[in-house]
């Protein structure tokens, strides 16, 4: 939703932005194209950050890149005329082999930090996927695939891992595909128009790992506080949950009079650009404006 994100930030010559979610750069890139305006790049991926750094030397004075998570953007002590945040794993860090994101990479290991790599290092402390699969109880990970990933199947699942980790820690992606399959009754095992059957608890495990609802609630806060007056907020979600808490949160500025919403409704990707990216058909776009 690159066009539709620009066309809420609205950027400015002369004007302050934020990226607090570089990835892959297109949001920074079109800004600083768009205007000869400044940004501020956040990701708390440090591969994003080295193609951050890249980047900024391409545009002499006008981009800087800092390794941090976004719910932290309120240390860099900063106004901004616009920030935007892309809530969601990137198509870099699917790919990647050695992150675990992908059930579809059978060997990888079972990570699913975004922000740790080999190379840097861990930015935060926080649990690795296997760490969470192999020391949290039946109940914990029936609560985790249940709330974040709406799995029917949770407990059956977190009682199959249960079962086949007393024997060998499960450390890959694979091992969980297979414990995952395992649990599922045979008639959710991934026939033509379903997803696949390890689809949900992957996400939730990722969900998990990352805290993505806790950053989310104090990158929205810390958010508001970074605005100058009439600067935008715009925020991508990719997940319900996501999406609930971005609603409730604009809904109740915009009734306290703080805000005013740009978005009446969530906005969702076009025809064509789901065509030619799947992956943004769960795409939605809220935006507002501070007053």
């Amino acid at each position: 939703m690159l066009d539709e994100v620009i066309r809420y930030l609205s950027p400015q010559d002369g004007k302050a932005y934020l990226d607090g979610t570089f990835g892959e750069g297109g949001y920074t890139k079109r800004m600083l194209d768009t205007a000869a305006c400044t940004v501020a790049a956040l990701d708390q991926d440090p591969t994003a950050i080295d193609k951050a750094k890249k980047l900024a030397a391409l545009y002499p004075d006008r981009l800087s890149a800092h390794w941090m998570q976004f719910g932290d953007l309120g240390n860099l002590q900063r106004k901004f005329d616009g920030i935007v945040l892309d809530v969601g794993v990137s198509s870099g860090q699917i790919a990647s082999e050695d992150r675990g994101f992908s059930f579809q990479l059978p060997d990888s290991p079972l990570d699913m930090r975004m922000s740790y790599s080999h190379t840097h290092g861990a930015l935060t402390r926080l649990l690795p996927a296997h760490a969470i699969v192999n020391q949290f109880s039946v109940d914990k990970l029936t609560h985790i695939f249940r709330t974040y990933g709406q799995e029917r199947h949770a407990k059956a699942i977190a009682k199959e891992i249960e079962r086949r980790r007393a024997t060998a820690p499960i450390t890959t992606t694979g091992q969980l595909v297979e414990a995952v399959l395992a649990a599922v009754p045979k008639g959710f095992k991934g026939h033509k128009g379903q997803i696949h059957p390890a689809t949900r608890v992957f996400q939730s495990l990722r969900i998990e790992v990352n805290d993505e609802l806790g950053q989310l609630s104090r990158a929205l806060d810390a958010a508001t506080g970074a605005l100058n007056p009439g600067g935008r907020l715009v925020v991508v979600s990719f997940h319900s949950l996501e999406d609930t808490v971005v609603k409730k949160r604009f809904r109740a500025w915009t009734d306290a009079e703080t805000v005013q919403a740009l978005t009446r409704k969530v906005v969702t990707p076009s025809e064509a650009e789901v065509s030619e990216n799947p992956r943004s058909r769960s795409a939605k776009l809220r935006a507002i404006e501070l007053l």
